[in-house]
């Protein structure tokens, strides 16, 4: 059996392009129950929401203390700030799926926002290595209180 392979040349078109289409899909991120309290690493926070799909889960939450920064001026993350970034985004997140492996989201991608109140708006969200349907999820864990069991 004999493959053909084809050259396909491109022309490069100068101009500006503008591509609109439309994606049909089925959101199956399920929004798991927030609005409780929990305490972490020394501190206390309040869950706004929980939100798992395919593709990972996302937590949203504001811890009850600000970062203590010390100034650094080589250009490196001292361990105090690290230690610090830790202690208020480090919020410990298990997701377990129904062939019983557990994934550990607690040092999962973050972002934050200092309040003038002195507490911390923190975003955080973990991807999964593959898919993972939803109704395989069994139950999350935050801070070692089960927030949801399916």
């Amino acid at each position: 059996m004999r493959n053909d392979y084809r050259c396909l040349q491109t022309r490069r078109l100068a101009g500006t392009w503008d591509l609109k289409f439309e994606m049909n899909y089925d959101d199956t991120t399920i929004d798991l129950p927030a609005g409780f309290s929990v305490d972490y690493n020394g501190l206390s926070a309040d869950v706004e929401s929980v939100a798992i799909s395919p593709i990972g889960i996302t937590v949203d939450y504001t811890a009850h203390d600000v970062m203590n920064w010390q100034e650094q001026s080589d250009g490196k993350m001292s361990g105090h700030n690290s230690a610090e970034m830790d202690r208020i985004m480090n919020l410990p997140i298990l997701i377990t799926l129904s062939d019983g492996t557990v994934l550990d989201a607690t040092e999962s991608g973050a972002s934050s926002r200092t309040n003038d109140d002195g507490t911390t708006n923190v975003h955080k969200s973990y991807v999964f290595d593959v898919l993972a349907n939803p109704e395989d999820v069994t139950s999350v864990t935050i801070a070692d209180m089960e927030v949801w069991q399916g």
